[in-house]
């Protein structure tokens, strides 16, 4: 019991930092070159050969002492190559090992709150396990920082983790344990990470070079806006109601403005914005990246837009208007729901009270996607979102989930 409780706050404490105030505006510290990625270099860092590794936690009791290798990797973005980061943990001594987790991480605002900087719940599980962990910080987060960040784009996030598990997979070969010829993968993510892993499963099984890359055994979902679509259409029936987390919606609009050209040069944000937000400090903040999602949030409240009447223009309100029309159309393209046939496990987790994201996203998986017998699906009668994340991580690291 006394091991579950601590279990239970060190994931609670990860979850909620996801909610938290202000972060340091401190630059990320020198970088070396070393041939296609970076070393992070920090001052509380240990230097084992020719690797840069960090100890970022000792859980003896829970499974073993892990070190985090942050690095920089390519993507491509449209035509553009971008440069960003991610990081790779295993156990330390490690001499060899065939599990991998790759992990999507929740809805972020502050450039820090990514792998690269943090400790995630995967690398808990990853250590109990003695796997290995693979996570991006997503454009935008850790290196990246001077990069739009798209937010919602789950398509273009779940693109960017596959890049990232290649590059991952590259620094193991040359400096990590040995990977035997049948590895093995575990996809996980919970909020915006659980959609982000959904759209990575989606990609990698359309794909056979990646089905045979990557080894993907099984994905775990939890709490994500796999169907965006539902995601706009459960708040817009009432948009004089108070919202729980109004930011979601807010970046939600903003991601479409921060990942597509053509949009961008037909709108401004004052044609989806009201007056009222345009008004405020807001926008300023969330492109500063240096406050977490519960500050911005207060200040959203504190200007007076807690409901989507109160952040959303008149166009952005009005169904028939071209605005809404185009906003929908690009929103369409990132439903996960449509478009594969699931041929490795994967289980999707929601809750049914949940207010973040509405059960309404969780429905289009189970009406699409539960019928095939590969979908497992898993309901929480009654917790709000951060909660049910904690419950979903609980639940993954003490194995109450079916891991095949």
């Amino acid at each position: 019991m006394k091991r579950y409780l601590q279990i239970l706050l060190f994931v609670t404490t990860l979850l909620a930092s996801g909610c938290s105030n202000d972060r340091s505006d401190d630059p990320v510290s020198e970088k070396t070159f070393k041939r296609e990625w970076y070393q992070l270099v920090k001052t509380d860092t240990l230097t084992n050969n020719a690797m840069t590794q960090e100890i970022i936690g000792s859980t003896p009791s829970l499974g073993s002492t892990i070190i985090r290798n942050s690095f920089l990797y390519h993507s491509i973005n449209g035509f553009d190559t971008l440069t960003l980061s991610g990081a790779v943990c295993w156990p330390l001594g490690m001499e060899s090992c065939s599990e991998i987790w790759l992990e999507s991480h929740y809805f972020s605002t502050c450039w820090d709150e990514c792998p690269s900087q943090k400790a995630e719940p995967g690398m808990l599980i990853s250590s109990k396990r003695n796997a290995i962990y693979i996570g991006a910080d997503y454009q935008g987060l850790g290196l990246s920082r001077n990069l739009d960040l798209p937010y919602f784009n789950t398509v273009l996030l779940a693109n960017q983790q596959i890049e990232c598990f290649k590059a991952a997979m590259t620094i193991l070969k040359d400096y990590g344990p040995d990977i035997p010829n049948d590895y093995y993968t575990y996809n996980v993510g919970f909020s915006l990470g659980g959609a982000v892993s959904m759209g990575a499963a989606r990609q990698i099984e359309l794909d056979s070079e990646l089905r045979e890359f990557i080894h993907l055994k099984k994905t775990f979902c939890g709490g994500g806006p796999y169907d965006q679509i539902a995601y706009f259409n459960h708040f817009l029936k009432d948009p004089g109601k108070e919202l729980d987390f109004p930011i979601a919606f807010l970046c939600a609009i903003k991601s479409i403005f921060n990942s597509s050209p053509s949009f961008r040069e037909k709108y401004d944000y004052s044609d989806c914005y009201s007056e009222k937000l345009m008004n405020s400090s807001v926008l300023q903040a969330l492109d500063s990246k240096n406050h977490g999602s519960g500050h911005i949030n207060n200040m959203l409240r504190e200007a007076g837009c807690s409901s989507l009447q109160d952040i959303l223009s008149a166009g952005m309100l009005d169904r028939d208007s071209q605005v809404h029309k185009d906003v929908l159309k690009e929103t369409e393209k990132l439903d996960l729901t449509t478009g594969w046939t699931p041929r490795t496990p994967i289980l999707v987790h929601h809750s049914r009270t949940d207010t973040y994201v509405p059960f309404a996203c969780m429905e289009s998986v189970i009406s699409r996607l539960s019928d095939n017998p590969n979908v497992t699906v898993n309901i929480n009668d009654a917790a709000q979102h951060n909660e049910d994340g904690t419950r979903f991580y609980i639940d993954l690291i003490f194995n109450l989930f079916p891991m095949d």
